[in-house]
């Protein structure tokens, strides 16, 4: 990790700039499914971003637009249900727990 404020600053530019990336391509993905971008998942979807880039390098740069349209094609797998609609989970106090049990009738 950098300890000078110019190079925090530009890790962190650059981490801005990798997350924007991704986010961007989420969206294409979307669209290209015809579903909101929200319900395509970040977890996976990012992992398999951050795997074609990975080995981009050791592949000849024509694969690239291949491998572009096979991540386009497996993101079917990245979407996630709908939200379901209705379903509230209320604030409430919980009872504090007995710090002794409770002495039951066949007890006495």
């Amino acid at each position: 990790r950098s300890k000078q404020p110019a190079l925090v600053r530009q890790e962190l530019w650059g981490v801005l700039i990798a997350y924007t990336l991704l986010r961007r391509l989420m969206r294409l993905m979307a669209e290209q499914l015809q579903v909101a971008p929200q319900r395509i998942g970040f977890h996976v979807a990012a992992m398999a971003i951050i795997d074609l880039l990975r080995f981009a390098p050791l592949e000849s740069a024509g694969n690239l637009p291949k491998r572009l349209a096979l991540l386009f094609e497996q993101a079917r797998l990245f979407v996630l249900p709908p939200r379901r609609e209705g379903r509230t989970y209320p604030r409430v106090v919980k009872r504090r727990s007995a710090k002794y049990p409770n002495k039951n009738a066949s007890q006495a």
